[in-house]
């Protein structure tokens, strides 16, 4: 899963701000239902708190998109969630295809997210429920779902192998794993507090869909 991710609607500290005016008035949706992004937002970004850690819906869509193209999310043996830096949880279906365009990956999330404050869900076909969006906290998120362990793969973790990190987490009976979905930084407190273990892939900070995608290729080949 990712955590602490880049991706939330525009706060609400923004909203006044005549860029931002203008442009939700050019979408025609309201503020509360566009993604923030600083390719559009970076000046009225300056004075938010953790700026450099927010607005990048772009990297989250690309880790997305590595762990929805697999054989391990086709098979069901993975499920993806998303948590945010604002403590709103999404979750994808088994049945999920995410669009490889991330302008349309953007307009299907202010969709959920418009959809989500009508306490309903976007449906596909067959009206499955593809995702959900919910108000929820790290902490409440390991609650819920109860794993086994929690590994949060960070520089500062103990550096191992793909191959080790791929029998720890297929040895454990419901692993989860968390991984930083923000452009720099670590995790804080409030997420770190409730890692089992903290483990490191590669000596050099790598993207989250770097490492995303060697995750799940190490865990694919130990499972054959």
């Amino acid at each position: 899963m990712l955590v602490e991710a880049a991706l939330e609607t525009l706060p609400r500290e923004m909203w006044s701000l005549p860029s931002i005016q203008r442009y939700v008035r050019k979408k025609r949706k309201n503020p509360n239902h566009v993604l923030l992004d600083r390719s559009f937002h970076h000046g009225g970004m300056l004075q938010l708190k953790d700026a450099e850690r927010r607005g990048r819906p772009d990297l989250v869509h690309f880790s997305l998109l590595e762990a929805n193209d697999t054989p391990l999310f086709f098979t069901a043996k993975l499920q993806i969630y998303v948590h945010t830096y604002n403590d709103f949880v999404i979750a994808f279906d088994k049945n999920i295809r995410l669009p490889k365009s991330y302008h349309r990956f953007a307009g299907l999330i202010e969709q959920a997210f418009e959809e989500s404050t009508r306490q309903d869900l976007i449906s596909g076909v067959n009206s499955s429920r593809l995702i959900q969006i919910r108000s929820q906290t790290f902490e409440e998120l390991v609650m819920q779902t109860s794993p086994s362990v929690v590994i949060g793969l960070t520089t500062h973790g103990k550096l191992i192998s793909g191959s080790q990190l791929s029998q720890e987490v297929i040895s454990s009976q419901k692993p989860m794993i968390a991984v930083g979905g923000f452009p720099k930084g670590h995790f804080t407190s409030r997420i770190s507090n409730y890692l089992t273990s903290e483990r490191s892939i590669h000596p050099s900070s790598l993207g989250a869909h770097v490492v995303t995608a060697r995750t799940i290729y190490d865990i694919e080949k130990a499972l054959r």
